[in-house]
This record gives C-alpha cells, structure tokens and sequence, in this order.
C-alpha cells in the first residue's frame, strides 16, 4: 500500500515537472513577429497609441533568430523570460540599445496619445520579438491601427511574421476565383447569345422582363431605402430599429402588390395568349 502511494505521489510529482517545463516562460507571451533588421546603426522606435482600455505598460523581448517564420521565433522563445526582472524604457527617451534575452518594460505617456521609445539592435539580423500584449490593442477608436516598429525616417517596418495574422492559404482559391470569373462571363455572352438567336429571345422576353422588373423593384425597396433610412433619423440606429428591416420595408408593398395583381404573368399572357404555368 505504501509504495502504491509514493509511486502515485512520484508520477504527481512528475507530472508537475512536466506541466511547468511545457508552459515555460515563453507561454505567456501574447504576440510574436520577426523582423529583419537592416540598418542597426540607426535608432529605431517602437510606437503605441494610449487608448482608454489597454494596459499602461507593457513588456517585451527581442533574440537574435535564424529564420523569418514560426520555426525560427519558436526556436529562441525560451531564450525570452516575461517574468524576469525588467528594465524600464521611458516613452521620449533617450536610445536604448537593446539586450538580447532582456525583458524591458515600457509605461505610456499619460499626458499625450502616442508613446515613442526609441531603441536600437545591437546588430543587422532576423531578430524574434514578443510581446505582452497585442500591438492592435494600441489605437483609438475610429482611428487606424499603428505600425509598432518604425525606422529612423518614421517609416514602418513591417513584421515579416507576425503571430496574429493567419498565414494558411485555401488550396482552392484559384478554383473559385476561375468560376466566378466564369460565371461572369456567362451572364455577359448570354446578350450576344440572343441578339444571335432572335427566336429564343421572342420566347424568353416575357419572363427576363419580369425578372428585370423584380431585380430593380428588389434593390430599390430592400437596399437602397432600407440604407438609407438612418439618414431619416439622423443617426446609425434608424437601421436596427424594429421596423426597419428590409422585411418591414418590403413586406407591406408586396402584400398590396400581389393583392391588386394576383399573378405578373397576366399582363403579358394578354399579350401573347399564352400561360406560363
């Protein structure tokens, strides 16, 4: 019985070892790029909008990689500890030149909207970043999302790789861009087709004039007024209200429509004599 417990204890034991050694230092990190960095001799700056609902400071980390992908963030993350002790950046400070398995806190400046803090790599090279939070989580609402990385001319520098970005690629994209296109095409012929074949179009004139006249009644009452109606109430809202909807916009005339003219095949049975059941 007593070496049933300390087996049980033993595995538990391990088991806990295990669970820490996989979540290491680097699962905590919430956002991960790679950057090629070409011109280390210069500053850099790394630059953040203080928007109401993100955090006040943030941390991050940079180590020197071998590869501008996944593989190559993954392979030096455990190089980068978010819980280690911290150095501090100042927003509008001076150069900091970075460390490489450094973790540097920034604060934000209180008293402006973007934060600059100016640093510098220690060498030209694929370099891994990770960061504590989200660079999206940076910007203000109605504005545009910010490029954290920027060189000495204030030009963005984009990640190469970035964790937030999905890079999957459907295998069928171009399959359905070709029939589209196709399809297209097919509408667009189909006018020649029947200025062509002049018997046909005699034949299907009829319903491709009810099909027209649905078309234009369908965009006029179901998109374009129903659009439009928050300009009648002078803000956003007039287009969720509950009698806005494009079924309460449309239901009401095709009721009365279809109670004045029980079928719109009938004008055009008058015409040509036939029924179109």
């Amino acid at each position: 019985m007593f070496s049933t417990r300390s087996a049980l204890a033993r595995a538990l034991l391990l088991s806990c070892a295990v669970l820490a050694a996989a979540r290491g230092a680097n699962a905590a990190w919430e956002w991960e790029a790679a950057y090629d960095v070409t011109e280390a001799d210069e500053a850099y700056s790394l630059n953040l909008a203080k928007a109401p609902s993100t955090e006040s400071t943030m941390k991050f980390c940079v180590y020197k990689t071998t590869s501008l992908d996944k593989t190559g963030i993954e392979a030096v993350e455990d190089n980068c500890d978010e819980d280690a002790a911290t150095s501090a950046i100042a927003a509008n400070g001076a150069v900091t030149t970075l460390a490489q398995g450094t973790t540097y806190q920034i604060t934000m400046n209180t008293v402006s909207w973007l934060s600059v803090f100016n640093v510098q790599f220690p060498s030209n090279g694929y370099y891994a970043m990770y960061t504590e939070h989200k660079p999206s989580e940076y910007y203000f609402t109605g504005g545009t999302e910010l490029e954290l990385l920027k060189d000495a001319e204030s030009h963005d520098v984009a990640a190469t790789w970035r964790s937030d970005y999905d890079y999957s690629v459907p295998s069928n994209q171009w399959r359905n861009t070709m029939l589209g296109c196709l399809a297209v095409w097919v509408v667009t012929l189909a006018g020649l087709f029947l200025i062509i074949n002049s018997k046909i179009w005699d034949v299907i004139k009829p319903y491709a004039l009810m099909f027209a006249s649905g078309t234009l009644l369908a965009t006029a009452f179901a998109l374009v007024l129903y659009e439009s109606n928050h300009l009648l109430t002078g803000s956003d809202e007039g287009e969720t209200a509950p009698r806005t909807t494009p079924h309460a916009w449309c239901t009401p005339f095709l009721k009365d429509f279809s109670r004045r003219h029980p079928s719109p095949a009938l004008p055009f049975q008058r015409l040509t004599g036939k029924t179109f059941d």
